[in-house]
């Protein structure tokens, strides 16, 4: 009885979960079908107790939430006080898809995890699968981010320094 209602009042909060998350913008990066009451995220499964590895996944956390900041975000909550500009490559505005496909200044990084990812992406879901390019590098990116991939923010937070 007790199993019972354990697993049926998860399943409405599940649900309740998962509609509520489809509606949040800062949540668009976030593949909520996985998400589940009692289940922790991948995000956080693979973090052990390890500090570093408890920051990487703080960093990939906030990137599918959309709430990483980058430069973009700081020159408009600066009131367009602070430049927009990436501070790693000096080419365009810093958002998060500059920073994770176009930065050239992290493309070495980049390159030797996502040649891979895409490559086993693809070969999972099927190129046909993809409208286009922009939604095989959102699905490469949120599976780069759900599971242990954070060379590339580890690398742009050390030449930023």
């Amino acid at each position: 009885m007790e199993k019972t209602l354990r697993s049926t009042t998860n399943k409405y909060w599940t649900s309740e979960l998962q509609e509520t998350a489809d509606t949040k913008y800062s949540l668009r990066f976030l593949n909520t079908t996985i998400l589940e009451i009692g289940i922790v995220h991948p995000v956080w499964e693979y973090a052990s107790q390890n500090l570093l590895d408890v920051r990487k996944s703080m960093i990939k956390a906030r990137m599918l939430a959309g709430t990483y900041l980058v430069q973009a975000d700081k020159y408009k909550f600066s009131q367009y006080k602070i430049n927009a500009i990436c501070p790693l490559c000096h080419r365009e505005d810093e958002d998060l898809t500059h920073v994770l496909t176009f930065c050239p200044t992290l493309r070495e990084t980049r390159m030797k995890y996502f040649l891979p990812l895409k490559g086993l992406v693809t070969s999972i879901i099927g190129r046909k699968n993809v409208n286009n390019s922009s939604t095989l590098t959102k699905t490469v990116w949120h599976f780069c981010l759900t599971f242990q991939c954070s060379a590339i923010c580890k690398t742009s937070a050390k030449l930023r320094r």
